[in-house]
């Protein structure tokens, strides 16, 4: 009994240290592998295509060929900051695969808004977070645009803009916001008018009362004959007809 109890704890040994070398060996091999190839994938954003997996290639490739570098010579966070410079780019998953391949996988950055300021040259993006991205070559996204003097000004426009962007019906709605001195406006896709909705207390309260509004006049067929709309009151629309 007791041999037999030695003999398979004596396998059991050599087989734990026969894994760990096995291990070993698989990692030393595979640092001293070469990179065979660089994929690039692109997760796509609601049919937004603000990255060009091409261009995070050339990126990538401006800096190294990648193919025949040692796994073991490339730090990833390296090819990180080779990527920094690119718009749109929210997240990066990079790793070698067993074959020698270098994946990047990158996820977008979701604009909710295009902000439009006498202080920029160009447009910007606006994500959820508030924070700007240039405009990208390859795709133009359907978002509201801001009309604001500064980018600081925006940030309640931008909280408005947030709070509807995920409802259907307001984000098909809305097609510009403007700052002004008195609070924000809207200026609706369909329509020759403006939404005065002031400041952004009792938001939810004003869109219940634009929306009945609306569907109000529009089974009357007399919208086009209001020039004016004001949220600003409680529990109530002031509506201003064309003179």
């Amino acid at each position: 009994m007791r041999t037999r109890r030695f003999l398979t704890a004596f396998f059991a040994v050599l087989l734990v240290a026969g894994c760990a070398v096995a291990v070993t060996l698989g990692i030393r091999e595979g640092r001293a592998q070469t990179f065979t190839g660089l994929e690039v994938t692109v997760e796509p954003l609601d049919g937004m295509y603000l990255v060009e997996a091409d261009a995070v290639r050339a990126a990538i490739l401006r800096q190294d060929s990648i193919v025949g570098r040692r796994v073991e010579g490339l730090a990833l966070a390296e090819v990180r900051t080779w990527l920094e410079g690119l718009s749109g780019i929210g997240h990066l998953n990079i790793y070698p695969a067993l074959d020698g391949v270098l994946h990047v996988e990158v996820t977008q950055r979701k604009p909710i808004a295009r902000l439009h300021t006498p202080e920029s040259p160009v447009d910007l993006y606006v994500d959820a977070e508030g924070l700007t991205m240039p405009l990208s070559p390859f795709f133009t996204a359907r978002v509201p645009v801001i009309h604001a003097p500064n980018a600081h000004a925006a940030r309640h426009a931008i909280t408005l803009v947030k709070r509807t962007a995920d409802d259907p019906l307001w984000s098909a709605f809305i097609d510009q916001v403007l700052v002004t001195p008195l609070g924000l406006e809207i200026v609706p896709v369909v329509g020759d008018l403006r939404v005065e909705v002031g400041d952004l207390g009792r938001l939810d309260e004003k869109l219940r009362n634009l929306s009945a509004f609306y569907g109000a006049q529009l089974n009357r067929g007399d919208l086009d004959q209001y020039q004016r709309i004001q949220l600003n009151f409680k529990d109530q629309v002031v509506a201003q007809r064309r003179s």
